[in-house]
């Protein structure tokens, strides 16, 4: 775990905004408070997970450039979001001071009032429902944030371990699938995968700086992409499978199925390397061609000729993205996808692999590191009740430590597993992001 130093709680409350609205860190947001004469400083860009290392000009409490950092990672690279820094830090329309509803308006006030505000009213559903009444939920913008360690430690310290991230609904669908697959999250070497497949992934609009990487596998000839929508890449790509949306899982299966019927695969180095073929076997077995065909809307042919160009062309590198993560069964299209790819593999490929790493450093297999911090006495007692979901998402709960989020609004309407009276959001609008928002209107209304 990375040595952390030490924040004052003013330094805490100036950066919580900065995260929220996707800027560029706390290394900018506490620079752009210094006076003097202009000068540069370090940071990196929070709008989306590539975090391009950024240079910003800053002129007193103004930020009034970002060009990204040659020396660092991203060698420079700084997508428009990035440049759009200086505008979202310095925008009319951010708040500057805590907004307290007085009647039907909310005023400016202290932060002190807001914060002893809040810690009452947080005080006074303790003390009738108990702290785990007490729910945290956070968006996108926290994602792989550091505050994010804060959250649960100001939670556990108060007694609940509801909190709630975009976990509950996004990115942990890949983590776990390919954790339960191959014992870890993980990334490729593109640099060493001969073919490419984007699978519910459009990296030029969500990943530009690898942009040129998917390119040069287009121009190669070794690029297919799985998307209902006929992207740009899905029309330079050499096979462009039109897959019905919820039906990844499906047309994964009906590959594996051709693989190992067809005998594409390296047996021998499955058997030393691998456990569970025969059951991986079995399941694709039920998924012959027409059946796949049917409920996927991917020709039966096209199937087949994607299937036989990754045993190929191999080593396969498949690019899960949020198409199939935001499903229904994710995880399990993610495992699919994960042993798809583990199949178009033959003895002597370079590792197409190059961090497996385990996503939260310092973890027993895959379970995340929580926080570690040296609490002075008195030490809070240890949380007593269990997260919101554990119940019926044993596996969620275990490999993220969270409340599911999807269930808060029932913990709040029919107090399952408890009620649930209070809801803090730090960087979310789960009314807006969060399916069910009819439902989550009603559960609003009784917080």
């Amino acid at each position: 775990m990375s040595r952390r130093r030490k924040l004052s709680r003013r330094d805490l409350l100036l950066a919580a905004p900065i995260a929220g609205a996707g800027a560029a860190g706390i290394a900018v947001g506490v620079a752009s408070r210094a006076s003097g004469a202009p000068r540069l400083t370090k940071g990196r860009c929070r709008f989306c997970l590539l975090h391009c290392d950024l240079e910003g000009r800053v002129s007193g409490s103004t930020l009034s450039r970002v060009d990204g950092a040659l020396d660092g990672e991203t060698k420079g690279f700084l997508c428009h979001h990035g440049r759009a820094l200086p505008g979202v830090v310095h925008s009319p329309e951010r708040l500057r001071r805590p907004l307290l509803r007085r009647g039907d308006r909310l005023v400016e006030t202290s932060w002190d009032e807001a914060l002893g505000y809040i810690g009452q009213r947080m005080a006074s559903v303790r003390a009738r429902f108990g702290p785990e009444a007490v729910a945290f939920q956070t968006g996108w913008p926290l994602v792989r944030h550091p505050l994010m360690d804060w959250i649960q430690r100001l939670a556990r310290a108060w007694g609940t371990p509801n909190v709630a991230s975009v976990a509950s609904l996004c990115e942990t669908s890949g983590r776990m699938g390919q954790a339960l697959t191959v014992g870890s999250k993980y990334r490729h070497d593109f640099r060493r995968t001969r073919t490419l497949v984007l699978w519910g992934s459009n990296p030029t609009q969500t990943a530009p700086l690898l942009a040129h990487v998917v390119a040069r596998k287009a121009s190669e000839g070794r690029l297919v992409v799985v998307d209902p929508i006929r992207t740009e890449l899905a029309a330079a790509a050499r096979e462009h499978l039109a897959v019905r949306p919820g039906t990844d899982g499906a047309l994964a299966l009906g590959m594996i199925r051709v693989l190992l019927t067809e005998d594409l695969v390296d047996r021998p180095l499955l058997e030393r390397e691998t456990v569970g073929l025969e059951a991986l076997e079995a399941l694709a077995s039920t998924w012959p061609l027409d059946r796949t065909a049917a409920i996927t809307g991917v020709p039966a042919e096209q199937i087949v000729r994607t299937a036989r160009l990754l045993a190929a062309e191999a080593p396969t590198g498949i690019w899960p993205g949020l198409g199939v993560e935001h499903h229904e069964n994710g995880v399990q299209t993610v495992r699919a996808l994960a042993s798809l790819e583990a199949l178009c593999r033959r003895s002597g490929d370079p590792e197409i692999r190059e961090d497996l790493t385990p996503v939260h450093a310092g973890a027993a297999g895959p379970l995340p590191a929580l926080p570690r911090f040296t609490t002075p006495a008195p030490v809070p007692p240890p949380v007593q009740a269990r997260a919101v979901g554990a119940a019926e998402h044993p596996l969620f709960e275990m490999y993220n430590r969270e409340a599911q989020g999807m269930l808060l609004a029932r913990a709040i309407l029919e107090d399952r597993p408890y009620p649930v009276r209070a809801l803090v959001l730090v960087a979310s609008n789960a009314l807006v992001t969060s399916p069910g928002s009819e439902e989550l209107a009603r559960a609003a209304e009784r917080l």
